[in-house]
């Protein structure tokens, strides 16, 4: 007996989205709504949109095991040519069922005129016996079954209704003799009708094939959940396994279209709590947490399974639901965010006239921090119906490009970033198959990314939270490393460096202790193959198996979720590809790339990403536990995206290998477009002054990795870039070394591009800092302009 939900629940979507909507919130197992089969079969090639609707079922491994004719269909009625007309709609629908895979098909006995005497009883049970015969003929041939269900009938009500009681049933069953009919047990009805629940379901035995369950109170058929009403749910279950039933276990819970999708999911997943309570052995089974996620949720099957879903779902359809969502989510920020409404209103956009994602993407203002993060009063102005109450946490971001704002977190956000958070780590790391110690180096307190990796990990792996500091977090690796198989380590690339040189001071050979396999996960801000090539290094990486790859860097930020991109191995492999070949650079990032971006792979079903005239992203949060959603939201970062098949297509071209493990689209990053320099005409970048430098080996282990660029006039007053470079200690301070550094960084811009006629090595004035002396320019995050 599966668990499942009558479709209707989301009636006003169409039926491929209200699929992709319950496969994603774990219903797997559905009856398809008559309201559905109405949309799917009455306009344009309705047998290609039912063996489409059939393939998106299998892409997405969701089963529908019924589908209810139309409600208002009379089979035995008085009037013969409506009543043929009816028959010949129900013979159809046998044949929309039988294209959609779908082995039952629910309908109501004729004879909603009801009977006041025996005689018209008679009339009535002889029409539908007949028209059942002629239902169950085709039925046989197409390999389906009509399941009968029960109807009500209040008590002390006069007329007589056919299907109140199972008897009824059964002995239409039993007059016309065909397997292609069965029962379809209504529990509303049943409880209205005052019929005993256990003795009803056991007079089903051996025909019934469909359900209808829902709660009431007795006095009408109120649709209600599972313990909403007076209806003993304990006895139904216990006569469902008695009487061996193997089929759909149906919540037939409709009238929800009035409330907003995020209600309507907050309900199923509540829904599911349910029903995971009504199958659970309670004799035998403990009540499960299915809120948070558990160490013995993770090391079950939950991770492994949802990357074989998304490789199974494919591609497409996850783009294009990401698409259908965008539509959703701005129509929902549009009436319940304060602000947003205010926002759209003062740019003249009425949001009920917006009806497709193009107008979106072209009449829709993109915002910003400036223009709308910082001209609210509260933060509540940015949440859904201008509430922070039903929020998990705030998080406050770092500052970095101006005033410091406070980010409210949301319950169902939080717990679909920690699954999220932990598909990526499980997918890089097997986490499930390691004993695991996760060390958080960023800023903690109110930071953003320092709380928000401690809350993501903290019911699944090990957590330490020194902040920061280095000589802590190395204590904490000599006096924990032996109970710890893998130790995962999260900090700003900066820091990563100056640990993992801090180490080698003390021991040449620290990274490399074969017990223990140590990885880095870095974000907030990019780093070059030259880095990530000097850091596998110093951990030896080339010579251990267990993993190709011990920094991967993750991409978020306080705005638009703390951790949403994460590297993968496929788009660690394209970088370095793209970092051997300027040809393939300009192929996938443009002409316009004088640095490798960072490459990312992302889930399509939290973001729809755009970015507009001067290559900058913008950022639509669409994910449904969002409460301060974001609709073209520009971090000002520079990039764009790459769909998968776009990608593959690419690499083809190059006669590359285009295997792409996850089928997720990419997301580069170049930088953030307050990050320049201007000099003599030329721009630039801090990036490529990092790739300048740790091209070379040797440099990259003399310096900390933090430089600051900042234009100067030199005593002639001429134009001149002072490049400040901070040295680890104990490395020398001299000319020599000097000149070096300018010469490669002239060198790397002159074979980038970068530089215009006039821009000489004296345009280059180089600095040698001893470490510690850059910590004043500094906040939470390096700053190097």
């Amino acid at each position: 007996m599966e668990s499942g939900v009558w479709s209707s629940f989301y009636v006003d979507l169409s039926p491929e989205n209200s699929i992709l909507r319950f496969a994603e919130l774990g219903w797997k197992h559905l009856e398809m709504s008559a309201e559905h089969g109405k949309m799917a079969t009455q306009e344009g090639d309705w047998k290609e949109r039912l063996i489409k609707l059939k393939d998106l079922c299998e892409k997405v491994d969701v089963k529908i095991w019924q589908i209810h004719t139309p409600l208002e269909l009379d089979i035995a009625q008085d009037d013969p040519d409506k009543c043929e007309e009816d028959m010949q709609i129900a013979l159809k629908w046998a044949e929309y069922a039988n294209l959609l895979d779908i082995p039952n098909l629910v309908i109501h006995p004729g004879g909603k005129q009801r009977a006041e005497n025996d005689r018209e009883k008679d009339k009535i049970k002889t029409t539908n016996i007949e028209a059942f015969c002629r239902l169950a003929e085709t039925a046989d041939k197409l390999g389906v079954r009509f399941c009968i269900e029960n109807m009500q009938e209040r008590i002390g009500q006069e007329k007589w209704r056919i299907g109140a009681r199972i008897s009824d049933i059964r002995e239409i069953i039993d007059a016309v003799g065909s397997e292609s009919l069965g029962i379809c047990f209504d529990s509303s009805h049943a409880n209205v009708t005052g019929l005993d629940m256990t003795q009803a379901i056991n007079e089903c035995e051996g025909m019934l094939f469909a359900t209808h369950m829902s709660d009431n109170d007795g006095s009408s058929d109120q649709h209600r959940m599972p313990f909403g009403g007076n209806i003993d749910w304990k006895s139904v279950i216990s006569a469902l396994r008695d009487i061996n039933y193997q089929g759909l276990f149906n919540l037939e819970i409709p009238n929800e279209n009035k409330a907003p999708l995020t209600i309507r999911d907050a309900r199923l997943r509540y829904a599911r709590d349910i029903m995971e309570h009504l199958m659970a052995d309670q004799a035998e089974k403990p009540e499960k947490d299915s809120v948070s996620l558990k160490k013995e949720d993770v090391e079950s099957r939950t991770i492994s399974q949802w990357i074989e879903d998304i490789k199974k779902i494919g591609p497409d359809l996850p783009e294009q639901f990401s698409r259908n969502r965008l539509l959703q989510t701005f129509h929902n920020a549009a009436e319940r965010v304060p602000h947003y409404k205010k926002f759209l209103e003062s740019k003249g956009i009425d949001a009920s006239e917006i009806d497709s994602v193009e107008e979106i993407l072209n009449i829709v203002p993109a915002m910003d921090k400036k223009n709308y993060i910082n001209t609210i009063q509260s933060p509540s102005e940015l949440c859904l119906d201008g509430r922070t109450d039903n929020a998990a946490i705030f998080t406050t971001s770092s500052g970095f490009t101006g005033p410091a704002s406070t980010w409210p977190i949301g319950i169902e956000e939080e717990e679909e970033g920690r699954k999220n958070f932990a598909f990526f780590t499980e997918y890089f790391f097997d986490i499930t198959k390691h004993k695991n110690l996760l060390i958080n180096a960023y800023a903690t307190g109110g930071w953003v990314s320092g709380i928000s990796v401690s809350r993501l990990v903290k019911d699944y792996i090990t957590l330490f939270t020194p902040g920061p500091v280095d000589y802590v977090i190395l204590d904490i690796i000599d006096r924990h490393k032996k109970d710890y198989d893998q130790i995962l380590i999260t900090a700003y690339p900066p820091f990563i460096k100056k640990l993992v040189d801090r180490a080698m001071e003390k021991d040449p050979d620290y990274w490399k202790d074969k017990g223990v396999r140590f990885v880095f996960l870095n974000s907030g801000e990019g780093f070059s193959e030259g880095w990530r090539d000097y850091i596998n290094q110093c951990l030896d990486a080339e010579n251990r198996t267990d993993m190709d790859n011990f920094v991967i860097s993750t991409f978020g930020a306080s705005d638009i979720g703390a951790i949403g991109f994460m590297e993968t191995p496929d788009s660690i492999r394209i970088r370095r590809a793209a970092n051997q070949n300027r040809d393939l650079t300009v192929k996938l990032f443009g002409d316009n790339s004088e640095s490798i971006p960072m490459l990312f792979q992302y889930n399509p079903g939290r973001y729809y990403i755009t970015s507009n005239k001067n290559q900058e992203l913008e950022f639509s949060t669409i994910s449904p536990g969002r409460i301060a959603p974001l609709i073209k939201y520009n971090l000002h970062d520079m990039g764009g995206k790459i769909t998968y098949r776009d990608m593959q297509k690419s690499l083809r071209d190059f006669g590359m290998d285009d295997s792409i493990d996850l089928p997720l689209p990419f997301l580069y990053v170049f930088r953030r477009t307050t990050g320049e320099v201007w000099l003599e005409g030329s721009c630039l970048h801090p990036e490529v002054i990092k790739e300048s430098l740790f091209e070379d080996s040797k440099v990259a282990s003399e310096i900390t990795g933090r430089f600051f660029l900042e234009p100067e006039e030199d005593s002639e007053s001429n134009p001149v870039l002072s490049i400040d470079i901070e040295l680890r200690n104990g490395v020398e301070i001299n000319e020599n070394r000097r000149d070096h550094y300018r010469d490669l960084i002239l060198d790397f811009l002159t074979r980038v591009d970068l530089i215009k006629s006039g821009f000489s090595a004296d345009n280059l004035l180089i600095n040698l800092k001893e470490e510690g002396e850059l910590d004043s320019k500094q906040g939470i995050k390096i700053r190097y302009v």
